[in-house]
């Protein structure tokens, strides 16, 4: 059995699957918020200390800028990986034959696509992560390639459906 789909992607969407794909997992989210809140701790009872101090020196004044300087260095660590999701859809969308329409077939052996330069398949097993929502699939390859199958490709409801469950089934996710 072949789902036939086609289309073209839209940008919001687009954006929004390369931020899913790559989002962090859940306790690398809690390390880094637990480590943003730990060093903003010790900031702020490092500046409480210097605001009631009497006599501040000049390298005390110094000191302080190069802490006001590395909470931007915090901060960028805190949002490093939607920084990059945001960096990487950018560059990915910049590609001409990403906005192009195309299409293809899905079936229970992969996903295989229609593009102006020729066929290209990719296995279910060849995807090591998966990540979905009410309006796509995101796939991705452990070399990095994106695969994204939006809804709104899908000629009804009913292929859609197949095609989420070939995708639950098929896509073994490394750990």
């Amino acid at each position: 059995m072949e789902i036939e789909f086609y289309g073209k992607y839209d940008k919001a969407d687009f954006y929004q699957a390369v931020a899913l794909v790559n989002k962090p997992s859940r306790r690398s989210t809690i390390i880094r918020i637990g480590i943003v809140v730990i060093l903003t701790a010790l900031y702020a009872i490092y500046f409480v200390s210097m605001a009631t101090k009497e006599n501040l020196s000049t390298f005390d004044v110094a000191r302080a800028g190069r802490h006001v300087i590395s909470i931007g260095i915090i901060l960028y660590f805190l949002l490093q990986p939607y920084i990059s999701a945001y960096q990487a859809a950018t560059k990915l969308w910049k590609i001409p034959a990403v906005q192009a329409p195309f299409g293809g077939f899905v079936s229970s052996q992969g996903i295989t696509y229609n593009l102006a330069n020729g066929r290209k398949e990719r296995l279910w097993d060849q995807f090591a992560k998966i990540q979905k929502n009410d309006k796509f699939i995101a796939l991705l390859t452990p070399d990095g390639a994106l695969s994204l199958l939006p809804r709104s490709f899908f000629k009804n409801e009913n292929d859609w459906k197949i095609v989420q469950q070939w995708a639950n089934y098929k896509v073994i996710e490394a750990v």
